[in-house]
């Protein structure tokens, strides 16, 4: 009976979390948070525009990097036959990203290129979060 028990709730023996994972995670959302506020701020607060072009692309980096390496830490190939969706889930996230950096300010206009990264942002987000549960939900489908 317990046996049945521990199946059903997958009791796992090792709970411990390794530090570079936990590193790499905290260090993303911390960055993320970051970055939410300062693509946002000009939105908020007339002054917001001095660091915006400094501390962007740097950040933008730093959560493409750990972002990277939290793929890594998933397995995604013990997803099975369904990580090809994920994975293109991941890669339109990395090219949101990729916006952020300085490479596209020379194709659009400084009004127009907060608003892009604005929605660069937004989306980035969106597609994090149907990434996370499309990949839960096929983990689980085993």
């Amino acid at each position: 009976y317990q046996r049945r028990v521990r199946e059903k709730l997958k009791v796992r023996r090792n709970t411990m979390v390794r530090a570079d994972f936990f590193l790499s995670r905290a260090t993303k959302l911390l960055s993320s948070g970051l970055l939410i506020g300062i693509v946002f701020a000009p939105y908020l607060f007339r002054d917001a525009s001095l660091l915006y072009p400094k501390i962007v692309p740097i950040l933008a980096v730093i959560v493409l990097f750990t972002g990277l390496y939290n793929t890594h830490a998933l397995k995604p190939s013990k997803m099975g036959r369904n990580k090809g969706t994920w994975w293109i889930f991941v890669g339109i996230k990395i090219a949101l990203f990729l916006a952020l950096t300085p490479v596209v300010d020379r194709f659009i206009g400084p009004e127009s290129l907060r608003l892009f990264r604005v929605v660069a942002v937004v989306a980035s987000l969106l597609l994090g979060t149907i990434a996370k549960y499309y990949r839960e939900a096929n983990e689980k489908e085993k």
